[in-house]
């Protein structure tokens, strides 16, 4: 064999070691094309190198297309789920109301995480002093219910749904412009 063989040989076993430490399962496959071009070498085919360097490479992309979604299937990758979406996290939380809230107005505010949040309710008015629910987010305004309203109540119910699937959804009305 001569030297240009062994160096094929040599960049593929390179490659599939750096697969290692790249993973995702394709440098492994340039890394066996690269091995089958130095044994093709090996084997007498005078392969020069232009013409080695093009099968190598589309020897590399046919095995990546055959051969990567299988073993993928076979070697799953170690991955975990969190849940990154805080507002989920948040729902059911008590609060203190720091000023009055009810559903129509812009002034009421919450204190949550060390932080006066603005904040309103579906229905009624939960005055400040008081402990409050949370049900949902509306962008910045978070969404209340008082914390003796039954947590199994038709609207919070829909509320709190509708928010975990990300819909729209019931926003305080804007008045009209007079």
């Amino acid at each position: 064999m001569d030297l240009t063989g062994w160096i094929w040989i040599g960049l593929g076993v390179a490659m599939m070691v750096l697969e290692l430490m790249v993973p995702g399962l394709v440098v492994v496959f340039t890394g066996v094309a690269a091995v089958i071009i130095g044994l093709l070498r090996w084997a007498g085919l005078a392969l020069d190198l232009p013409t080695s360097i093009a099968v190598w490479m589309m020897l590399s992309v046919a095995l990546v297309f055959a051969l990567r979604r299988a073993l993928v299937r076979w070697l799953p990758a170690e991955s975990r789920r969190d849940v990154i979406d805080e507002d989920i996290e948040s729902f059911d939380q008590l609060v203190e109301v720091v000023a009055d809230c009810d559903p129509g107005s812009n002034a009421g505010r919450i204190r949550y995480q060390g932080t006066s949040w603005p904040a309103r309710t579906l229905a009624g008015t939960v005055a400040a002093g008081g402990k409050a629910r949370l049900i949902y987010r509306d962008n910045l305004d978070w969404i209340i219910e008082p914390a003796g309203a039954p947590p199994d109540a038709p609207d919070v119910v829909a509320a709190r749904d509708a928010a975990r699937q990300g819909a729209a959804l019931p926003t305080r009305e804007q008045p009209e412009d007079e």
